[in-house]
């Protein structure tokens, strides 16, 4: 739900400092973000079960291995074919770090 948030309320503002391709830039750092967090979400739960015994298949292995030169291929891809704003891109990369980071700093405060 942050990432949703920080993303509504990123898009517009990027759209106002670079216009239309700040936006789109911002848009698809966000959902490039999105898609690395998933990516290092099914890691973790991956490498859980193997911890507890079950087997992971082959072709997680190489998602895994892979994940990194396919979102950097689509962010290459991104700004090559679309010319979106670099700088707004590059803000949209980060929502996934700002919601970890605003989610940390409200446990630490309401944490029971």
């Amino acid at each position: 739900m942050i990432m949703i948030g920080l993303t509504v309320a990123g898009a517009p503002l990027c759209g106002l400092w670079a216009g239309g391709k700040g936006a789109a830039g911002f848009l698809a750092g966000a959902a490039v973000s999105w898609v690395s967090f998933s990516l290092l979400y099914r890691l973790v739960k991956d490498v859980e079960s193997a911890a507890s015994g079950r087997a992971g298949g082959a072709g997680a292995a190489v998602l895994h291995s892979l994940r990194y030169l396919v979102l950097g291929g689509a962010i290459y891809v991104i700004v090559r074919l679309y010319g979106v704003f670099v700088p707004a891109l590059a803000l949209g990369l980060l929502v996934a770090v700002a919601a970890a980071t605003i989610e940390a700093v409200y446990e630490s405060f309401h944490a029971s």
